[in-house]
């Protein structure tokens, strides 16, 4: 009698954040849902700082500056398995920007040798238990010239060489906010794409030129057969007024084919412009976040249910 062979699926299901247009909370979203599905589902949450802005990274550094002890760059990585020696002023934040640069231990791994990354763990941070980070490179634009097939399938040989979805529930990914290669190669990675968009005329435009993008350069390409699907549109910053919710109703109406959450993400400054996330906020100051605490909870969960449902 024959033994058939198990084959384990992976669990983990890839989520790139994206809008070809900037400054629409992208990381500010991305950077708050992976802390509150680590927090709050108990999952293991990789993010991936595609975005050569870097801010997904300044973000969670920061925020893992304030809650760890932090005496050596190394120490930083999961890796890392000596003993964390002083206190955390001991290190500047930006000593440890830099020092994540020269050692290149970040998303340049992926397409200086994409076939394989030696030692996975190496270039993975702890921000918390739960909560991962693979920093992203300021110079990555720069260095990713041309549309070749080995640069756009980087990201997707990396999750897939190094068993990524095997230890992680949920990877997300903070793409750049422009169609080019390293977009291409965060969308051939993904299981979804999250599109987070202000309510405003160029929301409107450049959503489904992002939609025509993919279809195109990716999802009807032979050559990747990506089969990324879309989750839908999430409203940042928004403010309630009159005109804003005509300008929403004429995006539905015009981008009918997708998703639109049901989970609104009001305008707060202190956490846009500082990119911020909400387990920063001291415990004194917490009572002017709960609004914002509670919508970001009910937006996760309404995020889980769709992957659930996609998934099917």
């Amino acid at each position: 009698m024959a033994i058939r062979k198990i084959v384990k699926k992976p669990v983990g299901t890839v989520i790139s954040v994206i809008n070809m247009k900037g400054g629409v909370g992208k990381t500010t979203l991305t950077m708050n849902l992976g802390e509150i599905f680590s927090r709050k589902e108990k999952e293991k949450v990789l993010i991936i700082d595609m975005d050569p802005q870097f801010n997904s990274t300044q973000g969670l550094l920061t925020y893992c500056g304030k809650v760890n002890k932090i005496a050596n760059v190394n120490s930083l990585y999961t890796d890392f398995s000596g003993e964390i020696i002083g206190e955390r002023n001991e290190i500047k934040i930006t000593d440890i920007f830099q020092k994540i640069f020269t050692s290149k231990r970040n998303v340049m791994s992926f397409f200086e040798n994409p076939s394989i990354v030696d030692e996975t763990k190496s270039i993975i941070i702890k921000i918390t238990d739960n909560l991962h980070l693979i920093p992203g490179d300021l110079e990555l634009s720069t260095k990713m010239n041309g549309d070749t097939s080995k640069i756009i399938s980087g990201v997707k040989n990396y999750i897939e060489n190094n068993n990524i979805r095997d230890n992680y529930k949920y990877i997300f990914i903070d793409c750049p906010p422009t169609w080019n290669v390293l977009t291409k190669s965060s969308l051939l990675a993904s299981d979804f794409y999250l599109i987070p968009a202000k309510i405003d005329y160029f929301s409107i435009y450049g959503i489904p030129l992002l939609e025509k993008q993919i279809r195109e350069d990716l999802v009807n390409d032979r050559l990747f057969k990506c089969d990324v699907k879309p989750l839908g549109i999430v409203f940042t910053m928004t403010d309630s007024s009159v005109i804003e919710r005509v300008e929403k109703d004429k995006m539905k109406k015009e981008l009918g084919g997708l998703y639109f959450f049901k989970v609104e993400l009001p305008y707060m400054a202190t956490i846009y412009k500082n990119r911020s996330l909400l387990a920063e906020v001291e415990p004194r100051a917490k009572r002017y976040y709960t609004r914002m605490f509670n919508l970001m909870d009910q937006l996760s969960s309404e995020v889980k249910s769709k992957v659930n449902e996609g998934k099917r």
